[in-house]
């Protein structure tokens, strides 16, 4: 069985944002991933659909790190 015509006869899946990301990924360049760690960070963050979060607190529901 082929995943993605499952994604395509199965509405509400995350198909949409999956292929965002892999859109997102395929136009970072090896410049991106060169750079300072911070800016590095918020282009896998972005890559990821995730948000760079500066005032989050430790400890109340932002753990500073994520699995992208």
């Amino acid at each position: 069985m082929n995943m993605i015509i499952d994604f395509i006869n199965n509405p509400g899946t995350a198909l949409e944002r999956m292929m965002a990301v892999k859109s997102r990924v395929a136009n970072i360049t090896s410049d991106h991933l060169n750079g300072n760690w911070e800016y590095v960070r918020r282009q896998i963050l972005w890559a990821g659909g995730l948000k760079h979060l500066p005032i989050s607190i430790l400890g109340q529901g932002y753990l500073n790190d994520c699995s992208v």
